[in-house]
């Protein structure tokens, strides 16, 4: 052993200058890995079930509840105005069907969100929001109208809105890492108080 000893020492001496004398990778190759690395992300499955319930039959309450999530929200109903309880806490405005932006403007708690006509038979989500970690997030959800019926296509977000007696049942999936209980709470915030009474209408 003592004669191995300065034999091994020696191997490993020589080991590390032939490690440090290797070239580093090119940063060009590096982000090649990094762009690799975030297409297979994206390859792997990331779709989560919504299966979300609106119900109107109350003429001043409306109830929101998600199974998958278990969100639940409660908005209450006075005039124009709303204010939703529950998972997201914050205040909506109706504007008025005669208004030729009518649609719901979502402000506090966090949350400066619209859901606006954007042409023909679309709605548009959009705003910004405070996702929990104090740093703000943008919202911009095309929803497309079909009578009472809607959808919403988009990377991320495959879902039918469709009425059902007297009120409406969310189906679909969407990428988690992209659309959590917040962000399906807002979602389904704004629907409710869009389609709530006597003012709903589609453009």
């Amino acid at each position: 052993m003592k004669t191995a000893y300065p034999y091994l020492l020696l191997l490993w001496t020589a080991s590390l200058v032939h490690a440090a004398a290797l070239p580093a990778p090119a940063p060009e190759k590096v982000q090649s890995l990094h762009a690799a690395q975030e297409a297979a992300r994206r390859l792997l499955p990331a779709e989560q079930r919504v299966d979300m319930r609106i119900d109107h039959s109350r003429a001043t309450v409306a109830m929101v509840a998600e199974s998958v999530t278990g969100l639940r929200l409660e908005v209450d109903f006075s005039g124009r105005s709303a204010y939703i309880s529950g998972d997201i806490k914050t205040t909506a405005h109706r504007r008025h069907p005669r208004d030729s932006r009518y649609g719901v403007d979502l402000l506090g708690g966090g949350i400066n969100v619209s859901l606006s006509p954007f042409g023909g038979s679309y709605y548009i989500l959009n705003g910004i929001y405070d996702k929990g970690d104090g740093k703000n997030s943008s919202l911009n959800i095309p929803i497309k109208g079909y009578y009472r019926d809607m959808e919403i296509r988009q990377p991320g977000m495959d879902l039918n809105v469709k009425w059902r007696a007297s009120g409406y049942r969310i189906e679909g999936t969407v990428d988690p890492a992209r659309y959590g209980k917040k962000e399906l709470a807002i979602l389904g915030g704004a629907l409710t108080a869009l389609t709530h009474g006597e003012f709903w209408q589609l453009p």
